[in-house]
């Protein structure tokens, strides 16, 4: 039925996802994929690179800058925010880390938003989340309703649709003063220590998620498997649920929501010169934590990349916002849509 869809199990998950969606049930859950075409490194190149080759600031990565070598952290490969962690204590002054993740992370040296940033915004997410820095999200709408924003580590839900940034801003909004720009920056969560007081000593976002999730299904978009910050919320939300189960009345004496939550995930494309027992051991792994997933109460939709740009995701947003566009049409029969490469959908009344 949708050509950027992997299989039947991912279609079944994404017509109930709709469902949810036309009620009002979603909240969209955004993670780093979605602003890497705006121009932000990934959180490996960020701290990696060692020029600025195809970088809009010319900023090289933490780790240079920090004038730490490899053999510095190669006790920690593989744990980003450890690696972080010790390159911020490498830094002799702080005002230059800081200036660091202010060009990493703020809007002068990158695109203001994507599309996908402004068709999240189409889609009737009750909330959007997201572990991002940067303000793309922020850009994308200009309906008042969307603007108001919530910032660790003050997050609590306020007004009819928020956006909510988990781990903090690097950003000022309009008329914020300046001055507060270095509190944001210094709240950024980074660094090991920074994850460790949200998720560990205050549990903070733990105990945010469980309330978001307890009437309303998360949609991930933008994450992959192996990124640290899916990682950390899935635990939180698997957490969160473990210890109200034990309270049988929920928080509050509410009791907790059964509605299932949505993981957007592209499947592994053999590489060019990749052998296929490698790429068999890669799906291997993949279909390993789908099945994970699966085991928590996950709904996966499995999508194809089809390009480098994740042209696939993008057409699944895209199908997302024609579907729910209809619903808010005087009732017939609903046509089938298909999502070509342009930004419009055709439609079929068959």
């Amino acid at each position: 039925m949708y050509s950027f869809l992997a299989n039947i199990e991912s279609e079944k998950n994404f017509e109930e996802m709709i469902e949810l969606m036309k009620a009002h049930k979603c909240v969209a859950f955004i993670g780093a994929g979605l602003s890497v075409g705006a121009g932000y490194r990934s959180w490996e190149r960020g701290i990696f690179d060692e020029s600025s080759l195809g970088y809009k600031s010319g900023v090289p990565g933490l780790l240079k800058l920090s004038a730490l070598s490899e053999d510095d952290i190669k006790d920690c490969i593989g744990d980003l925010s450890e690696i972080a962690f010790r390159c911020k204590k490498a830094f002799t002054a702080e005002d230059d880390y800081l200036e660091f993740l202010r060009k990493e992370f703020g809007p002068e040296y990158h695109e203001p938003y994507l599309l996908e940033h402004s068709i999240i915004w189409k889609s009737n997410f009750r909330h959007v989340l997201t572990t991002n820095f940067d303000k793309c999200l922020h850009n994308a709408t200009s309906d008042p309703e969307c603007k108001d924003v919530i910032t660790y580590p003050e997050i609590m839900l306020k007004g009819d649709r928020t956006l909510c940034h988990i781990h903090g801003r690097a950003f000022l909004l309009d008329g914020e003063d300046p001055i507060v720009e270095k509190y944001h920056l210094r709240n950024l969560v980074y660094t090991k220590d920074g994850y460790k007081a949200a998720y560990e000593d205050e549990k903070e976002i733990e105990t945010f998620l469980y309330e978001i999730t307890r009437k309303h299904s998360l949609v991930f978009l933008g994450f992959s498997m192996n990124d640290e910050n899916f990682r950390r919320t899935f635990n939180a939300i698997i957490g969160a649920r473990t210890r109200k189960n034990k309270r049988k009345a929920g928080i509050m004496g509410v009791a907790p929501s059964e509605l299932p939550n949505f993981v957007f995930l592209d499947v592994p494309e053999k590489a060019p010169h990749q052998s296929d027992p490698d790429f068999m051991l890669v799906m291997v792994d993949y279909n390993k934590k789908v099945s994970d997933l699966q085991g928590e109460g996950f709904r996966v939709v499995s999508f194809k990349r089809l390009d480098t740009s994740f042209l696939g995701l993008k057409r699944a947003l895209q199908q997302i916002e024609q579907k729910i566009r209809y619903a808010a049409l005087p009732k017939q029969k609903e046509p089938t849509f298909e999502v070509t490469d342009s930004s419009t959908a055709s439609v079929s009344d068959s």
